[in-house]
């Protein structure tokens, strides 16, 4: 009977805590990922396909590029757990192709000579606009026959394209088609392919290899033509002259991010998956700030009241494509391949 009467006095207790509350106060032992108070939390453990990882990028790259270099090595480690740190390369690509990096940071177009696809991706004229950059270097064809070439010669793979500015022209007179260009004294930058293509329109080249040279050379009359950045125009002396600047993007330079196979193949799916949204968000960070710059200089430019701008540019650039030289039957796979890849491009509206 007392027997009885206890455990109907435990059932009403029971009762009674879960209506007042109390029960809520009851002790709970802490689960494996609760850190008990007054210790600190546990370290996360590595997600699958965690590797400590250098990061390479040229000693002289822009703010933008660090800034897109440090958040790409800090979400690669919160995303997998493993470390990333950033090398201050001569030769980002010399030390990707040695391994002593495993991702980096291609912004110049001798880093790209190690592969004819990717200096094809750096072809003088090949570009019409930022758009027609952007969908171009994105394109499925491109990154399967520029991925396929970096796998296959170097073990490496393309993660993105990216956007640092471009050379246009500016004349002292409008150019609207490439007759216009015959004889003309064009200051160019100190690239021996650039120069080719420009003498191929039966211009006269001078070359000089800063903004600064090829615009001054273009103010005192010694050309009538040069290649410069908007930024750079816009920052120059006022225009005493009446200009035109053509938005040609006929040498346009991509940034590409380049990792070892080995490094990504060996990422796990969702760590890969979620890495190559962090390559999205660079995009952002580094295209739109370009951008925001070169918009902000034609705005400039305009309000000098001596500048013309226009994009009436597909001519000329027709022109330079309908007389290159045609490839020779001993050109090898990879020529064949890169040239396969600027025409797929060039299809690109």
């Amino acid at each position: 009977m007392a027997r009885g009467i206890t455990g109907i006095l435990a059932f009403i207790i029971a009762i009674i805590a879960i209506f007042t509350g109390c029960a809520d106060h009851a002790y709970l032992a802490p689960s494996p990922e609760t850190p008990i108070e007054g210790q600190p939390a546990p370290e996360p453990a590595p997600r699958p396909g965690s590797q400590d990882i250098v990061f390479a990028i040229s000693r002289d790259a822009d703010d933008i590029l660090r800034e897109a270099a440090e958040y790409f090595c800090g979400e690669y480690t919160r995303l997998s757990g493993g470390s990333a740190q950033i090398m201050d390369a001569i030769a980002p690509d010399t030390d990707l192709l040695a391994g002593r990096a495993q991702v980096a940071f291609l912004n110049k177009k001798r880093q790209y000579e190690f592969n004819e696809l990717l200096m094809a991706t750096s072809t003088p004229f090949l570009y019409s606009s930022y758009q027609n950059f952007a969908l171009s270097t994105g394109a499925g064809e491109t990154t399967r026959l520029l991925g396929a070439s970096l796998r296959e010669q170097s073990g490496l793979v393309p993660l993105g394209a990216f956007y640092q500015g471009a050379l246009h022209i500016i004349t002292d007179f409008p150019v609207s088609g490439y007759q216009q260009l015959e004889s003309v004294t064009f200051a160019v930058s100190d690239d021996s392919e650039v120069r080719g293509v420009v003498e191929r329109l039966n211009a006269v080249t001078i070359t000089a290899d800063t903004d600064g040279e090829r615009l001054a050379l273009y103010m005192e009359g010694e050309v009538s033509a040069a290649e410069v950045s908007l930024k750079y125009a816009a920052s120059a002396a006022e225009f005493e002259k009446p200009s035109y600047i053509t938005e040609s993007y006929h040498n346009l330079i991509p940034v590409w991010l380049i990792a070892e196979e080995d490094f990504y193949e060996g990422l796990g799916d969702e760590v890969r998956a979620e890495l190559m949204e962090t390559v999205a968000v660079l995009n952002y960070m580094i295209d739109s700030a370009c951008l925001s710059a070169e918009a902000a200089a034609k705005e400039a430019l305009i309000r000098t009241g001596n500048i013309v701008l226009s994009n009436e540019f597909a001519s000329v650039r027709n022109r330079v494509f309908n007389t290159a030289v045609p490839l020779s039957e001993e050109a090898g796979v990879q020529q064949k391949l890169a040239r396969d890849l600027i025409t797929a491009i060039r299809q690109i509206g």
